[in-house]
């Protein structure tokens, strides 16, 4: 990011980091193009599917099971759409799409507008089963677009996560990949704010190389290292 980030003064030429943090405050344009050129908007549907499987049947299953009411779903670094809608599929294989919402968000507008039309090429997809790709997609032109019952269960809204105004009354919140590119500080905060955000017996889903080390303090109880519940009751929070 170093690198990266003196190469666009240079470009710009400017006389260091401090004329640069000027320019930013002063030229909100400026800010949202800066922001577009550090986000790393690397992400596939599925994305690493042995754990999904396991997400799939540790958290999803029992969250669908017998439900009341609808499931609210956060994708919390969504990029251009394919977790948040990989979410939606995989619920829409357990549940009614009435029973579930799940809202995606980004710092990045121009991957959120991206993830709205929920359009991709065909390489995206091309790892998915047959009978996924005929359930949840229109082939179309050189790619293929997520269909119209799949859409209408997600939005899409920017949001930074150090700024902590975060959704609550949260049945399950996936922050995968993500964590790692911020401080200690700065994770230490958003676990505790994760935690607020769930209701008892909610899930957070991390990447697996973001396992939570000091998960207790923050009162997770570990399924494994990239599942973590919020307990149920006070009491079970105490024996953790």
């Amino acid at each position: 990011m170093h690198r990266r980030i003196n190469t666009l003064i240079e470009r710009k030429k400017l006389s260091g980091f401090d004329d640069f943090i000027e320019l930013l405050k002063k030229n909100p344009a400026e800010l949202e193009a800066f922001k577009h050129y550090i986000t790393i908007n690397v992400t596939e549907f599925f994305r690493t599917p042995e754990e999904w499987g396991v997400f799939e049947e540790d958290a999803l299953k029992p969250l669908t099971e017998n439900r009341m009411e609808p499931l609210k779903v956060w994708s919390c670094a969504s990029s251009t759409g394919q977790e948040p809608y990989s979410l939606a599929m995989s619920l829409a294989k357990l549940t009614d799409l009435k029973n579930f919402k799940v809202l995606g968000t980004d710092i990045d507008t121009e991957a959120l507008e991206k993830a709205r039309i929920g359009f991709y090429p065909e390489v995206s997809i091309e790892t998915l089963p047959e009978e996924e790709k005929l359930a949840f997609f229109i082939k179309k032109n050189k790619g293929y677009q997520i269909n119209e019952e799949i859409k209408s269960t997600v939005e899409y809204r920017q949001l930074d996560l150090l700024k902590f105004e975060y959704p609550t009354d949260l049945d399950l919140i996936a922050c995968r990949n993500i964590l790692i590119y911020f401080s200690d500080e700065a994770k230490d905060k958003m676990y505790e704010k994760f935690y607020e955000c769930l209701k008892p017996g909610g899930f957070l889903f991390t990447g697996k190389t973001e396992q939570i080390v000091y998960y207790k303090r923050y009162g997770y109880k570990k399924l494994t290292n990239f599942l973590y519940q919020k307990p149920e009751t006070a009491s079970e929070k105490q024996r953790e």
